[in-house]
């Protein structure tokens, strides 16, 4: 299956319109695009986002489409089998609707320093230290974020010990409506299984959307 014939099954699981359809189908072909100039293949992201209809599953909940089949919301749950933890703050990569701009081109933020703040959320999420979390959090991020929540699906994981970071890349989200973010998508190996970390940041440098599997 190539990524057009993904994006289209994709989308044949959304509630949404013709119209919302197609954008939805541009702003995935261009995350995939992203992803591959990062160096990861096409087969990669797809493992990654795993089936197509699962994917269509995740993108209702976060985009608040109403489901094609009943079933319970939860921002922090077990989805088809695949243990996240979803902390909406700005919504992932492949969920907005904006222009993606490199790093390195961008204006708004520093690449070096995006990967370090990167890391510095990562290696608070290998210490357990929840609370530094939340006080890298914006003041959106600390509303809807939960400490006890965030342990709790952590530990749920059962990733086991931090090995390395396998795979990042970054861009930036220059949305209307949501603003300018920088979004990192990071790999993580652990000792019982790799997690994929996805971590945003407004242009302060704050945490505004994590999301982890």
């Amino acid at each position: 299956m190539n990524k057009e014939q993904y994006v289209r099954q994709v989308t044949r699981h959304l509630n949404a319109s013709r119209l919302e359809k197609k954008r939805i189908q541009q702003d995935l072909l261009s995350d995939i695009d992203v992803a591959i100039e990062a160096g990861e293949s096409w087969d990669e992201v797809l493992k990654r986002w795993g089936p197509a209809q699962e994917m269509a599953q995740e993108l209702s909940e976060n985009m608040d489409l109403p489901s094609k089949k009943s079933h319970k919301g939860l921002i922090i749950g077990i989805l088809s089998g695949v243990v996240g933890v979803i902390v909406i703050g700005v919504v992932l990569t492949h969920l907005l609707a904006p222009q993606q701009i490199s790093l390195k081109d961008s204006q708004h933020f520093d690449e070096e320093v995006v990967y370090q703040q990167a890391q510095r959320v990562i290696e608070s999420m290998n210490n357990a230290d929840f609370d530094a979390i939340y006080d890298l959090s914006n003041a959106k991020m600390q509303e809807a974020l939960s400490t006890a929540e965030l342990k709790e699906n952590w530990e749920s994981l059962h990733a086991g010990s931090f090995q390395e970071i396998s795979r990042y890349y970054s861009a930036e989200i220059d949305s209307k409506l949501q603003g300018d973010y920088a979004v990192c998508e990071v790999l993580v190996t652990y000792s019982n299984q790799p997690v994929t970390f996805t971590i945003s940041f407004d242009t302060d440098m704050k945490l505004a959307g994590f999301y982890m599997k």
